[in-house]
């Protein structure tokens, strides 16, 4: 919900679909102009900007042809992993570039180029996802995949024999309250002087004994990495972080995701869906029908 008082990009986008100045602040006339939009569309007349007004301004720009000036096109970009990855796409463990939105692509981009040139094999399950992709408990119809904010590290190249993987999946005091686990790739001696490169000793999640082994390594913290450019892990669900390889699907160390730009409470998923979707593509999809869920309670 949004209204009289509220601040932030909501809004500015709110008063783009109004045509009212796009200041970012939901003052009187804003509130205004959505009242008229609310009597027009035969709605409770309250200037409270909420899911039947979001749909309401979305027929109008739609049948103005302004789509695209309130949700700008942000798109998708395709970042092509390096010449180290390879050896895993051969082996069918991952696959050979992250689909991520457009203004989020730069700064990953270049975080996956520094792991590179430290010496790490940066694999991965996928990113985009379909929009008529199956939905199950662990594929979220809300997933931050469908708006190119989200990719998975390659989930059978860490966390399964932490002498060959590409990554190690290792406790971390830090992350334990929020059920994180910190990944690290393992390098060759040859990038030992690499700055990003540090001998460490670990405990890591090993499938091959269905627990945690010690383990000295050089390695780069992919996680730190990773969050240098607005992208995140998220926590395992409660059951996977008592017991790892009794549901593994769960531990979810693979998912990094960037929130850059969401608001608590005010950003719709149908906000985020239409910057990478045109509309008719996403008419009938499952989660178009979930388009009103607002980040923070079911999209997150």
């Amino acid at each position: 919900m949004i209204r009289l008082g509220d601040r932030g990009e909501s809004v500015r986008r709110l008063q783009r679909g109004l045509e009212v100045a796009a200041d970012g602040v939901f003052g009187p006339a804003t509130e205004k102009a959505l009242r008229a939009l609310q009597a027009e569309a035969g709605l409770k007349v309250d200037g409270i900007y909420g899911r039947a007004s979001w749909e309401a301004l979305l027929k109008r720009v739609t049948r103005q042809g302004r789509l695209r000036e309130v949700w700008p096109w942000r798109g998708l970009r395709r970042l092509t992993l390096g010449a180290r990855t390879q050896a895993w796409v051969a082996r069918g463990a991952s696959y050979n570039s992250i689909q991520i939105r457009g203004d989020f692509a730069e700064a990953l981009g270049e975080a996956l180029g520094e792991l590179e040139d430290a010496g790490c094999a940066v694999t991965t399950s996928g990113s985009r996802r379909a929009l008529d992709a199956q939905v199950s408990r662990s594929r979220s119809a809300t997933s931050m995949h469908y708006i190119g904010r989200a990719f998975d590290l390659g989930v059978a190249t860490g966390a399964q024999d932490p002498a060959r993987d590409a990554f190690l999946v290792a406790e971390d005091a830090q992350l334990r309250e929020a059920r994180r686990w910190r990944v690290f790739a393992r390098v060759g001696d040859n990038h030992a002087a690499h700055p990003l490169v540090e001998k460490r000793r670990l405990r890591a999640l090993s499938a091959k004994v269905r627990g945690l082994v010690e383990v000295e390594a050089l390695v780069v913290d992919v996680t730190a990495r990773l969050e240098q450019a607005g992208f995140v892990g998220i926590g395992a669900r409660s059951a996977s972080w008592a017991a790892p390889f009794q549901r593994y699907p769960g531990t979810e160390w693979w998912h990094f995701q960037t929130v850059e730009g969401l608001e608590a409470g005010r950003s719709t998923f149908g906000d985020e869906l239409l910057t990478v979707f045109d509309l008719d593509a996403l008419r009938g999809k499952a989660p178009w029908a979930l388009r009103g869920e607002v980040f923070g309670e079911k999209f997150n």
